[in-house]
């Protein structure tokens, strides 16, 4: 993969108002505006997941390309937690007493976005892999014509 590569450009693209609408979505379903810092903070992890996921699923079927897509946002997400969590207690023995409650309220928070945001994802990796491979698609079938 190159940086020059346009459709990797154009899935970012995709990607940045995909994480814009979902985040709009949010705040319309929860009757709150999201600030601006966390807005800015999802929209990153959103592009970072789609980065990874080109990386790793790009040229495979879209339903895969979005599970790809899910999962690495969902251990960026857990490890983001596992960080606030760590700086939140200032030691790794005060989390460990509380860890069972921690734990529940953990997979709370890692099963709510994921809830929430599988048909997105996967709404995203189909028209993704449509709108990007649409072209190429074309090119293949023009020179199949051609020759």
């Amino acid at each position: 993969m190159k940086l020059t590569d346009k459709r990797f450009w154009k899935f970012e693209a995709f990607t940045f108002l995909y994480a814009i609408g979902l985040i709009l979505l949010v705040g319309f379903l929860f009757d709150k505006p999201i600030p601006f810092e966390r807005t800015v903070y999802f929209s990153s992890l959103f592009l970072l997941s789609g980065l990874v996921a080109w990386l790793v699923a790009n040229g495979k079927h879209w339903f895969v390309f979005g599970i790809v897509y899910e999962i690495i946002f969902m251990i960026l997400w857990a490890l983001m937690l596992a960080v606030a969590h760590y700086i939140e207690y200032d030691s790794l023995n005060h989390a460990i007493e509380d860890g069972i409650i921690d734990a529940c309220v953990f997979v709370y928070l890692l099963v709510g976005p994921a809830i929430v945001m599988f048909i997105p994802s996967l709404v995203l990796a189909f028209f993704g892999y449509h709108l990007i491979n649409k072209k190429s698609r074309d090119n293949e079938i023009d020179k199949n014509v051609i020759s």
